[in-house]
């Protein structure tokens, strides 16, 4: 319409100048008209976008509508995000339609394009993956272009390596990538399978497809900070939390942000957004997040308590050693943070010397103020300086391990699902459960009574549930995962935790069974789920409970167990009623480095 009016205008006045003023006015009107399509061809070249990052696992959705509303400020031309953006992993397809009600719906604040990435918080299985396709639009892996360049989206949300991927994905992607090996190309996917590449120089098959095919860019998610690197010739970049849980670290890039893209021509530059804060660009690199990690790992050290179950012992000696690499002394604050914690510590804080090149360990009593409370556990926070962008800040729980001792029995259970045995009235019995972060529970009481033979370890269990015909039962097969999405028990083994290897079986009241081995290295994860233990079960009802009895036999961890051996053990439960979950050890993790302890009297 402005083209037409000025046209208009113009046409008016030169019928009412003489000739050469008209020639004059026709020239003009002549460079006008090249400039406007000389413009709109470069804004079509030259361009912004926006990403973001993660919105799950441990949604913050007032961050997450902040990072939105920032990104809606700066009026991008299109917006991308790296997947994650429900929590899923339920079978509930009303809950997974409802958490995408919540992000599709605030989405809509956006006056441009939005395209999606998947995470594996958005697609896990057959269900999950139809719903995406149908909430976002988008087949989970397609590409686009925009100016001169080409936008490839790959989905490996449900893989655990690329030697996993779909054959019929791959030969698409190498497909789009030889079709548009001309133009600059942008790669997008959720896990950044490439960082077991860089840190431990492992192969990956599609670094190798990327530089054959001339990609220039690859960014990824799922890890919650920001990061950036260039191998090989190829561009890598970590789109960090836009609402996930973060540590809080803001020189290991664990904040909350974006990234906003320029592109000119055949340029690309990504500059990382705190929320209200623009990141240098030759910050947050690779190598000074790895030299500060370092410096936590092998500089300082917090020693562990080991609590024993049923034994009242108050107080403990914690050792803080921290080592300083710099070629100067500083002085720095060390504190504990108890507040809400059932902890006592002398000192609470204090300032210390740090000789340059030495190493200085500081002492602390704790004392449990409040003996059937061990959670949430106290943080040791302190600052260490660096030169690179950012406060270094550490905050380091804690360490509570609980161990229970249990006693040898000379009259073996009946595995029949009624905790009427003889042996169970001296078992040992876990004590409070807690949700796995530490905070108290809404799960009703979960009884734990535990004792061995010479064959097999024995476990019986009273689920304590009110409304007993609303526990849910739905999976009927061996090795279903959606067995979290029932009211369910979970026990975690580890006979040698040196090895970080662990045995885990989840079982529900009608008696179904997930198990797996599974064994950590400080760069992979080995999953056996193809695996089946001779779990020895039976489960049972009372009037307000579940229970559930086994024997666990040692024969399929290939060992024989003594008086003094140790295993590392965890125990769970999730109620679906309440929508919560329990755990003896803090943290319901599947690394053995974190499980609590059985010893055998």
């Amino acid at each position: 319409m402005v083209m037409k009016f000025s046209h208009f205008f113009f046409k008016i006045k030169i019928f009412k100048l003489g000739g050469k003023m008209r020639g004059s006015i026709k020239k003009f009107l002549f460079y006008v008209l090249f400039f406007l399509l000389f413009k709109e061809s470069y804004a079509k070249d030259n361009f912004h976008f926006a990403i973001f990052g993660d919105r799950t696992g441990g949604a913050d959705q007032k961050i997450f509508e902040e990072v939105i509303n920032e990104i809606k400020q700066l009026s991008p031309d299109f917006v991308m995000n790296v997947g994650d953006l429900i929590e899923g992993y339920t079978g509930d397809t009303f809950k997974i339609n409802k958490e995408w009600d919540t992000v599709l719906n605030f989405l809509k604040v956006l006056d441009c394009p939005v395209y999606f990435v998947p995470g594996n918080h958005d697609i896990w299985d057959k269900k999950s993956y139809n719903i995406y396709q149908k909430r976002t639009g988008k087949n989970p892996y397609y590409s686009f272009d925009f100016g001169k360049f080409h936008f490839l989206i790959i989905d490996n949300s449900t893989i655990e390596a690329w030697s996993q991927i779909d054959t019929n994905q791959l030969k698409w992607i190498k497909d789009d990538l030889i079709k548009n090996k001309d133009k600059k190309c942008v790669v997008f996917f959720h896990k950044p399978f490439w960082l077991k590449m860089i840190s431990n120089g492992e192969k990956d098959i599609m670094h190798n497809i990327f530089k054959e095919a001339n990609v220039n860019y690859v960014i990824s998610g799922h890890v919650h900070y920001f990061m950036r690197t260039n191998f090989d010739g190829i561009k890598y970049y970590i789109i960090g939390s836009s609402g996930a849980k973060v540590e809080g670290n803001e020189a290991l890039g664990e904040f909350y942000g974006y990234a906003w893209v320029k592109i000119e021509d055949t340029t690309l530059s990504i500059t990382y957004i705190k929320l209200g804060n623009i990141i240098p660009e030759n910050a947050l690199t690779f190598e000074e997040r790895e030299k500060l990690l370092k410096i936590e790992k092998e500089c300082i050290s917090v020693d562990s308590i080991v609590v024993i179950d049923d034994k009242k012992l108050k107080n403990y000696n914690v050792n803080v050693k921290i080592k300083n690499i710099l070629d100067e002394d500083f002085i720095e604050t060390l504190k504990w943070n108890i507040s809400a914690t059932p902890w006592k510590v002398y000192p609470e804080q204090i300032r210390w010397t740090f000789k340059k090149r030495e190493t200085e360990r500081i002492a602390f009593k704790f004392k449990n103020i409040f003996p059937d409370n061990l959670f949430p556990a106290p943080f040791f926070e302190f600052k260490y300086p660096h030169k690179g962008w950012g406060e270094y800040k550490l905050k380091i729980p804690l360490k509570i391990f609980r161990k229970i001792e249990i006693e040898k029995t000379k009259y073996p259970p009946r595995i029949d699902g009624i905790l009427n045995d003889k042996c169970w009235i001296k078992a040992s019995k876990l004590r409070k459960f807690y949700r796995s972060g530490g905070e108290n529970t809404n799960v009703e009481q979960t009884d734990v009574y535990l004792t061995y033979d010479n064959e097999n370890l024995y476990i019986g269990i009273r689920c304590n549930e009110k409304e007993i015909d609303k526990i849910k039962a739905s999976v009927k097969k061996r090795d279903d995962p959606n067995i979290i999405g029932d009211d369910c028990i979970l026990i975690f083994i580890a006979p040698d935790i040196r090895i970080r290897k662990m045995y885990q079986v989840i079982i529900n009241p009608e008696g179904m069974i997930f198990d797996q081995w599974i064994k950590f290295d400080d760069s992979n994860i080995d999953r056996h789920r193809e695996w089946n233990g001779e779990w020895k079960i039976s489960t049972g009802k009372e009037k307000e409970a579940w229970i559930l009895e086994l024997a666990i036999p040692f024969k399929i961890f290939g060992v024989f167990v003594k008086s003094g051996s140790e295993w590392g053990f965890n125990i769970g439960r999730i109620q679906q009623r309440v929508s919560d979950n329990s755990t003896w050890q803090q943290n319901l993790t599947i690394d053995p480095k974190d499980f609590g302890r059985i010893f055998y009297k």
